[in-house]
């Protein structure tokens, strides 16, 4: 079965390692975008790339920040680390870490495996449901913080009327119509 190669997003801060694993992602095929050692420059191509490589850096918390964006896109990614599975915080439980030193291979075959199944979804789930509501909001507002003003205003919305919604009726799209309604209600309220 023939692979098609993937932009592979590399985020290390030490030369030798970013060289090193930048050779590896080429040589199993694909194109590798960086290596970025700025958080910055990572966080605004997150949203191009379809898989990526974060080394956890002891001493920056600035590779979460792109786990966090990448995670809003729907982009796999895996974590490099040395220092253990305490250095993850507890919101990426179940994504995967690698230590730093391991050939970049079993990484994209990881990375293959996430983009064909895709991240389990549970309709249910309320962080599942939230991302979706975070990326519906988004699509509408202008900015970030406005789309999060409009989901928080449709959460509270939801909290004080969950004993009149109808129970035979799936979370998720009960909450995405609270959206849709609360935006076309008040959203230009959540501009400021």
């Amino acid at each position: 079965m023939t692979v098609e190669p993937l932009r592979v997003m590399v985020m290390e801060d030490d030369l030798i390692h970013a060289q090193r694993l930048t050779a590896e992602v080429r040589e199993c095929g694909h194109v590798v975008v960086g290596p970025f050692a700025d958080v910055h420059e990572a966080i605004q191509i997150a949203g191009s790339v379809q898989a990526a490589i974060l080394d956890v850096a002891a001493r920056t918390e600035g590779c979460f920040w792109v786990a966090d964006t990448l995670r809003h896109s729907d982009v796999p990614f895996v974590f490099l680390t040395d220092a253990g599975p305490g250095a993850i915080p507890r919101r990426f439980k179940g994504h995967r870490t690698y230590p730093r030193h391991r050939h970049a291979a079993p990484l994209l075959d990881d990375l293959l495996g996430q983009r064909r199944v895709g991240i389990p979804e549970d309709d249910d789930a309320i962080q599942t449901i939230v991302v979706q509501m975070m990326q519906q909001s988004r699509r509408v507002m202008p900015d970030a913080s406005s789309a999060e003003r409009l989901v928080e205003a449709t959460l509270q919305r939801a909290v004080a009327e969950r004993s009149v919604r109808d129970g035979s009726a799936e979370v998720g799209p009960w909450l995405l119509h609270l959206l849709d309604q609360e935006y076309r209600m008040r959203g230009r309220s959540h501009l400021h």
